[in-house]
């Protein structure tokens, strides 16, 4: 029988009705932010930022449903959203100077228009786009191209934009800006990958510190080119070791392998890149177009109301934050609030001081840490020793000789990416711990505040749910070496392959894993070593996210202080009046904060 959990997972949702909800939501927020007694009791920038969050509620509401297409440089997005299409419509044959943003969506009549970023349009048409023309148009715009928009007549268009990004490689960091702007405005994103380089380091350490942060409702991931592939056997086998790699740092993830080459050519009757996976090949895109309906195009009613009620709980919690702020403020008199100025400014100027203290705490901490993950590794290569061994006497020559090498070095990143997941974590409780304690007994020692909620506040305002999965994301590749840093796991992987080269040329002996083994001290040696780097950064990275947080903390504290004293020397505001005015400022929110559980 079908429980009630079952079926309200299938309740529909009117993204009409969430928008009048938002209308709501925005209505009451203006009566807060326009209400002449709030006005001088919130300081200027308070005021302006939540003006800020209406707008951009209001924006996000408004804008269409849009699928960004992600990846490095020469992956094949572009041939994938023509083979989403059916048609020639995003330019492939472009090089990075001439790459733009592209932004696809629905019209009756097909439409090119560059779109500069002095606000100006030009009219292009389809073969303008291409890479010898575009160059040539580049050169004589009065202004760079901000991104091109692109216009068809197509089914899927009525439903869904399509943005297409430039290559997220090296040589295209000038976009970095423009990319991450309309990521943030993405309502779900697919990732394309090459199966001839199957989601790279530089590309996983992409994912984790820039998408997953996100929270799409869904990851999919695109492994393209299969049609560059012998077997189906070999298209399977990079599947699942692109899979095994999202498996890492995501548990919402689809992957699909691919060849979007394949799928344009088939819809549009040219010759196929590889007939003898032919139909493999269209079962495959079969299966992505049919998750992409089901999981995106179904969907986007249910996917555009969570990414705006989020947006809209997080404003809710910003301005109750600081509202709470200035109201723990106003209870402290003239002479507390210098006091606590004074402890503000003092800090600043100890600031270098304060953080030695932690730094020496926090070294002995990932000391402590180290240590441990030490164990852990030493009981993990103990046991990969007498796994090594045991396939050193099957005599597997062949298999061994094409896989070892590699095995060994996911085998052991996999390792090292275990010890960080744990310890991370541990090591970021700690960082919120301490960026609490310094606002309770740093800031507002000496102040009746000191046990009140005003340091949870102050800290909290400084350190937020983005900077928890900053911390464990992006520092968490960086110290594996998924991004190019002194720390990388190469170092271990080419200690790794020099033992296979070295069991090769001694007369190809046949004892492959010989030399692997009459060696695996060293090996081990140079893994301690990595771990142990590894500790040390994040130990710094660690330090320098907490330094962040301090000053937060200083200067979001000494702007509640003036605004506070501002307030107190205002002699028409009776304290009384400020506190119920408050006190109705909360209620408000409470109103807000019912109207998104309504959808929710």
């Amino acid at each position: 029988m079908e429980t009630y959990e079952d079926l309200s997972a299938r309740v529909l949702v009117d993204f009409e009705d969430v928008k009048e909800g938002l209308e709501e939501i925005l209505d009451e927020i203006r009566s807060l932010r326009t209400d002449s007694f709030i006005r001088k009791i919130l300081s200027r920038d308070d005021i302006e930022r939540i003006k800020d969050w209406e707008n951009t509620l209001k924006k996000r509401a408004e804008d269409e449903f849009s699928v960004v297409i992600m990846g490095d440089f020469k992956r094949g997005k572009s041939t994938l959203i023509n083979a989403i299409l059916g048609k020639a419509v995003a330019p492939t044959n472009v090089s990075p100077e001439t790459m733009t943003i592209n932004r696809i969506s629905y019209g009756e009549e097909s439409k090119r228009e560059a779109v500069l970023k002095n606000g100006k349009r030009i009219r292009l048409n389809a073969e303008e786009l291409n890479r010898d023309t575009l160059v040539e148009i580049m050169e004589r715009l009065p202004a760079p191209i901000d991104y091109v928009e692109i216009q068809e007549d197509l089914p899927i268009l009525k439903e869904i934009t399509i943005v297409d990004t430039p290559g997220l490689g090296d040589i295209l960091h000038s976009f970095e800006v423009q990319v991450q702007e309309y990521l943030n405005r993405a309502d779900a994103v697919i990732y394309v990958a090459s199966v001839l380089s199957p989601l790279s380091e530089s590309e996983q350490a992409y994912l984790c510190a820039n998408i997953l942060p996100q929270k799409f409702t869904g990851l999919m991931v695109v492994a393209n080119m299969a049609d560059c592939l012998d077997t189906v056997e070999d298209i399977e086998r990079v599947k699942a070791e692109v899979l095994k790699r999202v498996l890492a740092f995501s548990d919402n993830a689809s992957i699909y392998a691919l060849s979007a080459l394949d799928e344009y050519c088939r819809k549009c009757a040219l010759k196929r890149p590889n007939s003898e996976l032919a139909q493999y090949l269209e079962n495959a895109f079969l299966e992505f177009e049919s998750a992409m309906q089901n999981e995106i195009v179904l969907q986007k009613d249910f996917i555009k109301t969570q990414r705006v009620l989020v947006l809209a709980r997080a404003m809710s919690s910003d301005i109750r934050k600081r509202l709470e702020v200035i109201a723990s403020m106003l209870k402290l008199n003239q002479s507390q609030l210098e006091e606590v100025s004074r402890s503000c400014e003092e800090e600043h100027v100890n600031l270098h001081h304060t953080l030695k203290r932690e730094e020496e705490a926090l070294t002995s901490a990932t000391d402590q840490l180290y240590f441990e993950a030490k164990d852990w590794m030493t009981e993990f290569l103990e046991r990969l020793k007498q796994e090594i061994q045991k396939v050193q006497t099957s005599g597997q020559t062949v298999t061994i000789q094409k896989h070892f090498q590699f095995y060994l070095m996911d085998t052991v990143q996999e390792a090292i990416l275990k010890c960080l997941e744990a310890h991370q974590k541990v090591l970021a409780e700690k960082l919120q711990s301490l960026a609490r304690e310094f606002s309770g007994q740093t800031l507002f020692e000496g102040t009746p505040l000191k046990t009140s909620e005003m340091a949870v506040n102050i800290a909290d305002i400084s350190w937020t749910g983005v900077d928890t999965a900053a911390f464990l994301l992006t520092n968490g590749t960086y110290l594996l070496g998924l991004t190019e840093s002194p720390l990388s796991i190469n170092v271990v992987a080419q200690t790794i392959a020099g033992f296979v080269r070295e069991s090769q040329v001694k007369k190809k002996q046949a004892d492959l894993l010989k030399p692997v083994l009459e060696n695996y001290d060293t090996l081990k040696d140079k893994i301690f070593a990595q771990l142990r780097t590894a500790y040390d950064s994040l130990r710094t990275q660690a330090i320098e996210k907490l330094k962040a947080s301090y000053e937060a903390q200083i200067k979001a504290s000494m702007e509640a202080v003036r605004q506070a004293m501002e307030v107190s020397r205002q002699e028409e505001l009776k304290a009384e009046d400020v506190e119920a005015q408050l006190k109705t400022a909360c209620q408000i929110l409470d109103q807000v904060d019912e109207i998104i559980a309504r959808y929710q």
